[in-house]
C-alpha cells in the first residue's frame, strides 16, 4: 500500500490525515499546548515514512563516530516495550523492558546514557539533570513530537522508497505531508547500493530539491562478518556456508535488502519472517526449530543484531548466528557528516560554526 492502485484510491484519506497532523501542529505553534526547548543541544534522527529507513544503525554511527570525544546521550520512546514511563537503561536491561533498538545500541556503547520514555520532555529533563555535562541529546525516532523543540533534525528517506515518491497514510506510508522535509538540518538518503554512482546522486539529489540551510548525504549498509551469538569471538564469512541452507530469522520492517544480499553471497537462504519488533514466544521457537529440521543437520540459523536481543534465551539451546550491519558515508563526505553534526553543538554553545 502507498504505491500503484491504492495510492489513489485512499488518497482523499491520506488528505485528510495530513490535514489532521497540520491541524496539530499548528495548535502547538500557537500555545494550545506547552512544547519546551532544552539548554543542551538535541538531535532528532527520524523520518517522514512509518519506518525501514535504518534509523537505529543511523544513531549507532553518530554514537561510533563521535562518542569518544563528545558528550552525548540518547533517548528513545523504546518502541515495542512492555514497559510504561521513563526508564534508564542498564545491562541487566531486556528488551521487553526497554526494546529491543534501544538495548541493542546500549550494549554497544553501554558508557552512553540511555533513557527511554515516552514523553521525549521528561526524558531530556532526566538526562540533563543526572548528566549535566551531556553536550548533544540523540533522539531516536522524534520526528513527530511536538511537546519537544529539537534544536535539528536529521531526515533519513531510503534510496527505494523516497518520501518525495510517497503520500501521507493511507494512501501511503508518510506520517506527514512530504513538504515537511524543510524542517530538517540534514538529510540521508540510506540504503542506497553500495556502487552508487556520483551521477545517480546528482540525480536524485534534484529530485530532493534541498533548501540552502539543508546537508544532504547518501549511506549505505556494509555487513560484517556473522558472530555466534553470545560469542562474538566465533565469526564467519556467511560465504563459508554455501553448501548449507540457511535459515534466516528477522523480525524487521524490510528484509529483503538483506536477502538480496546473502542471496548475492550465492546462499541458499529461506526466510522466516515476523513483524518489526516482534517479541518471540515459545511457540513461535518450537516453529523455528521445526523448520531448522526440515532444512536438514546442516542448516544455519541466521539473523539479525536487532532479532538477536530477542532470541537471547534460547542461545543455550541452538546455535544462532547474527550478520551485524554497519552505516557507511558515501563519496568521502565522513567528516562533512560529522562537522555538520558538531555544528548543532557548536551553535548551542554559542561558538562560531566550524
Amino acid at each position: 500500500m502507498g504505491y500503484g492502485i491504492f495510492k489513489y484510491l485512499f488518497w482523499p484519506l491520506g488528505l485528510i490525515y495530513g490535514s489532521i497532523v497540520e491541524l496539530i501542529k499548528w495548535g502547538y505553534r500557537q500555545g494550545f499546548w506547552e512544547r519546551r526547548r532544552f539548554e543542551r543541544a538535541s538531535l532528532v534522527v527520524g523520518n517522514l515514512s512509518m519506518g525501514g529507513t535504518g534509523k537505529s544503525p543511523h544513531v549507532e554511527y553518530i554514537l561510533k563516530q563521535m562518542g569518544s570525544y563528545h558528550h552525548l546521550a540518547v533517548l528513545s520512546r523504546g518502541y515495542g516495550r512492555k514497559t510504561k514511563g521513563l526508564r534508564w537503561l542498564s545491562l541487566q536491561s531486556t528488551a521487553e523492558e526497554v526494546g529491543d533498538e534501544p538495548l541493542q545500541i546500549h550494549q554497544k556503547f553501554p558508557q552512553i546514557p540511555f533513557v527511554v520514555a515516552e514523553k521525549r520532555t521528561e526524558g531530556m529533563q532526566a538526562i540533563l539533570q543526572k548528566a549535566p555535562i551531556t553536550e548533544l541529546v540523540v533522539l531516536d525516532d522524534a520526528m513527530q513530537h511536538w511537546p519537544l523543540i529539537a534544536d535539528a533534525y536529521l531526515l533519513l528517506t531510503t534510496y527505494q522508497q523516497p518520501f518525495f515518491k510517497d503520500a501521507p497514510l493511507p494512501a501511503g506510508r508518510l506520517r506527514e505531508f512530504a513538504f515537511n522535509y524543510k524542517r530538517a538540518k540534514i538529510i540521508v538518503v540510506s540504503k542506497c547500493p553500495a556502487d552508487l554512482s556520483e551521477e545517480a546522486a546528482q540525480a536524485f539529489l534534484k529530485k530532493i530539491k534541498p533548501l540552502p540551510h539543508q546537508k544532504v548525504f547518501f549511506s549505505y549498509f556494509r555487513y560484517g562478518q556473522a558472530y555466534l551469538l553470545g560469542s562474538t569471538r566465533e565469526k564467519q564469512e556467511p560465504s563459508n556456508w554455501i553448501s548449507q541452507p540457511i535459515l534466516l530469522l528477522t523480525g524487521i520492517a524490510k528484509p529483503a535488502p538483506l536477502v538480496h544480499y546473502l542471496e548475492q553471497q550465492g546462499l541458499n537462504v529461506n526466510l522466516m519472517a515476523f513483524g518489526d519488533h516482534h517479541l518471540y514466544t515459545q511457540k513461535d521457537w518450537a516453529n523455528i526449530q521445526q523448520k531448522l529440521k526440515q532444512l536438514g543437520p546442516k542448516a544455519i540459523l541466521l539473523t539479525t543484531e536487532k532479532d538477536s536481543i530477542r532470541l537471547a534465551p534460547w542461545t543455550k539451546e541452538q546455535a544462532i548466528y547474527v550478520l551485524p550491519i554497519e552505516v557507511e558515508i558515501a563519496f568521502g563526505q565522513a567528516a562533512a557528516f560529522q562537522r555538520a553534526i558538531i555544528e548543532v553543538i557548536y551553535r548551542k554553545k554559542g561558538y562560531p560554526s566550524t
